[in-house]
């Protein structure tokens, strides 16, 4: 898979994806869905869900960043896989860093609820998108910070994977545990009422914006060795 014409793919459906979601109701009807008889489907402090999907998950994609950057920074030389693999874990290593700062400056940014602050659903925000504002009656000191997925960016960040390896097979595992990890995390949100199925789905776009951008620029860019 060449990075730049996935990236640029990327971004077309980034931009188609954005205005399906901004022009119709669907997540207001798959989010329904994520609640029975008034309540969600699973409550924000409901262990063990809590810490597998919430605190855990975090902690473990710090652990794994951290062992990744020390394993590159002083086994490269000593681990042949590392050394033959370097360029492709960098990938993988920048993806992981740069995916959660970037998700969590655009959550700062647009300033969007989640669904369980909005009226509809028992909060007290109105349920703005992208392309509309507050209205001057709700006053809110600090952002909301619920668009796009934060959590759910660690797991898609794992999507770089792909780049990590030269053999199809492996290239396919890595995305798929990417793809798995990022839409479990996403959906254990959806179900506690702090996303809205975009959030997901724009999460999970941004993050591969963020991996193809990395792996043709660390990888694949012609002015250096395309080869490890």
């Amino acid at each position: 898979m060449n990075p730049l014409k996935s990236l640029l793919i990327t971004l077309i459906l980034l931009v188609f994806f954005i205005d399906i979601f901004e022009f119709t109701a669907i997540d207001m009807w798959f989010e329904t869905l994520m609640r029975d008889h008034g309540h969600w489907l699973l409550g924000r402090n409901d262990e063990p869900w809590r810490f597998i999907f919430y605190d855990g998950i975090k902690k473990l994609f710090g652990v794994v960043a951290l062992l990744l950057l020390l394993t590159l920074l002083f086994l490269r030389n000593k681990i042949n896989f590392i050394n033959t693999h370097q360029r492709g874990l960098w990938v993988v290593m920048i993806t992981m860093v740069a995916v959660p700062l970037l998700v969590n400056f655009l959550k700062w940014y647009t300033d969007i609820p989640c669904p369980r602050d909005i009226i509809e659903f028992g909060g007290d925000a109105p349920h703005i998108s992208l392309f509309t504002h507050y209205p001057d009656w709700f006053l809110h000191e600090s952002s909301l910070r619920c668009y796009p997925a934060g959590h759910a960016s660690g797991g898609f960040a794992l999507m770089s994977l792909y780049f990590a390896f030269e053999r199809p097979t492996w290239r396919r595992r890595g995305l798929i545990l990417g793809l798995t990890l990022g839409w479990v995390i996403g959906f254990y949100k959806m179900m506690i009422g702090d996303h809205f199925l975009s959030h997901t789905v724009i999460s999970m776009m941004v993050a591969w914006v963020v991996a193809c951008l990395a792996a043709y620029l660390i990888k694949y860019n012609p002015l250096i060795a395309t080869k490890d």
